[in-house]
């Protein structure tokens, strides 16, 4: 009996071509082992005294080749060829027969048809052998690449089909979300295009001309919220999501979110509860907190139909030895609810709970999706903590607050100055922009603020009024015909011309305004433009304090006279 010897190897490694050596010889065993072992083949040869010893092998191993002795007391060489042939797993692999018989026709036709490929004679020829176990070998080498290539090549099908199917489903969902979106920039576009059109006929009552106005600035509002929708998403999308963390007072925030939700509520005769106490100030990002706060309490407003809306908050800190808070607001509402398969595809972007919920309530299907990713980057989370259909929804909502004690200087809120007091008297403003309707607005805007206005409609000719005039700011589009804003702003900054360049841009992303400023420009403002920053900028860039601009100083908001005044 062989032991140690069992299991030779032409090299290391666990992985290698495998070669059964089967014969009741001992020292036949040796001596075929120690030949095939000068071949310089990568090999792992295993060896059996019997024909029982190698089927129990057979069981455990693959093998490339069997060299099989035919005369074994137990089972014989034919025996053990016809019971491998019977084995699914074994039938494969081919025999040679290792026999003093090998000339005997008899013996060759009887091992053949047992499954033998070859014969090879005792005592055998080295060269003979080596010829005949490399071939195999290799032939098993190659067949173990093709089918790993095989293997790979399914694998690589079956991820093809699953793409394909997710693509197909990601294309469904976003065909669909093109035609909400077609819906809700078409609807609110048909009230402002409808009622500007009434406004030209001047037999309306000064209740039915404030009602048109009130009509368009609120769907132009709905309009200008879808398309931030859709562009925070490209940034969520991009990575280029931001946030900017400040000390924010908390009461006031939460007020001012009330009073803007305040005439949804109010016109669906809900009942709307603030509840919790809330510390007087939080660190936080106030423009995306508002944002989260808006879009969830509005889908409770909008989803709601008759009962209450209901918005807890609370703090807790982060963990027992911790500084650091966490708030947390809960919104609950008594509105349609969400079934169970309606909540697993609820944070899915592109998507609402099902087609005919976008069709009545309207939406992009982005707010859910952008509102979780917001409060993800401010250290929280959004989640369903709540549902059942008729039963309502409640939403969770989590932010990390910063420090229990923060050192915050109160600010001290004065009047927002309205667009229709005379403050820029001396100011010489030239505007450039290619819309005549954009270029008409802000004219008007300016003017009602008291500044000499210009204007230009391209690039080209701004630059050129810029150089001639004597103007204290100009506000410069970015993309205009001829020349645009930014090749115009670095062609003035080459000439010397050093009077402030506002960018106006309807290109909301965070890189744009990098760009203007790596132009020359000395600020962005983007469209539509929000009148107070216009004031805030215009005083900021040209240093005016109304007092010196020939205003009455007792229209100036805030102003105190001295005693002896």
């Amino acid at each position: 009996m062989l032991n140690d010897s069992r299991t030779m190897t032409a090299g290391a490694g666990a992985a290698r071509t495998k070669i059964l050596v089967v014969d009741d010889v001992p020292a036949n065993i040796k001596t075929m082992i120690k030949v095939i072992n000068g071949f310089g083949l990568d090999i792992e040869i295993l060896a059996a005294e019997s024909g029982s010893e190698a089927l129990s092998l057979l069981l455990d191993h693959d093998f490339a080749l069997t060299l099989l002795d035919v005369q074994m007391p137990d089972l014989n060489g034919f025996e053990v060829a016809e019971l491998m042939r019977g084995r699914r797993e074994s039938r494969h692999i081919p025999i040679i027969f290792v026999t003093a018989g090998a000339s005997d026709k008899q013996q060759m036709f009887k091992g053949y048809e047992a499954g033998a490929v070859d014969f090879l004679p005792k005592p055998f020829d080295p060269a003979a052998l080596e010829s005949k176990v490399r071939v195999f070998v290799e032939l098993y080498d190659a067949r173990k690449t093709l089918k790993g290539q095989v293997e790979e090549i399914t694998l690589q099908r079956n991820e093809l089909a699953r793409l394909k199917v997710a693509a197909e489903a990601a294309n469904a969902a976003k065909s669909t979300f093109l035609s909400n979106i077609s819906h809700e920039i078409r609807t609110p576009l048909s009230a402002i295009l409808g009622f500007a059109d009434l406004l030209q006929y001047s037999d309306h009552s000064p209740e039915e001309h404030a009602d048109c106005i009130d009509v368009i600035r609120r769907n132009g509002q709905h309009l200008l919220k879808v398309i931030n929708d859709v562009l925070d998403m490209s940034k969520i999308e991009a990575g280029l999501l931001d946030v900017e963390l400040v000390d924010v007072a908390l009461p006031d925030l939460l007020a001012d979110i009330e009073r803007a939700l305040q005439f949804r509520v109010v016109e669906k005769s809900l009942k709307f509860s603030l509840l919790g106490n809330v510390p007087d100030f939080i660190r936080t990002d106030p423009t995306r907190l508002k944002q989260i706060l808006i879009n969830i309490i509005g889908n409770a407003i909008k989803f709601t139909e008759n009962g209450a809306i209901e918005v807890t908050t609370s703090m807790e800190l982060k963990g027992p030895d911790s500084n650091e808070r966490k708030l947390i607001i809960a919104v609950k509402d008594s509105g349609i609810g969400l079934s169970s398969e309606q909540s697993a595809r609820l944070f899915h972007p592109f998507v609402q709970s099902e087609i005919t919920t976008s069709r009545k309530f309207g939406g992009t299907g982005l707010g859910l999706v952008i509102s979780r990713q917001l409060a993800q980057a401010l250290g929280g989370d959004v989640v369903l903590a709540q549902t059942a259909p008729g039963e309502g929804s409640t939403f969770e909502i989590s932010i990390d607050a910063g420090p229990a004690r923060l050192s915050v200087v109160p600010k001290v809120k004065t009047a927002p100055v309205l667009p229709t007091q005379a403050i820029f008297n001396n100011l010489k403003i030239l505007v450039v922009d290619d819309s005549r309707d954009n270029r008409t607005l802000l004219n008007r805007i300016l003017l009602r603020l008291g500044a000499d206005v210009d204007i230009a409609g391209d690039g080209r000719e701004g630059m050129e009024m810029a150089l001639k005039g004597s103007y204290d700011l100009v506000f410069m589009d970015v993309q205009m015909p001829v020349m645009d804003g930014l090749e115009a702003t670095r062609n003035l900054r080459r000439q010397n011309f050093d009077r402030p360049i506002i960018a106006l841009t309807a290109y909301a992303f965070e890189q744009e305004g990098a760009r203007c400023m790596a132009a020359g420009y000395s600020d962005h403002l983007s469209k539509p433009i929000d009148y107070q920053r216009l004031i805030e900028r215009i005083k900021h860039h040209t240093s005016v304090d109304p007092r010196l601009l020939g205003m009455d100083q007792r229209q100036v908001p805030g102003f105190r006279p001295s005693p002896d005044a």
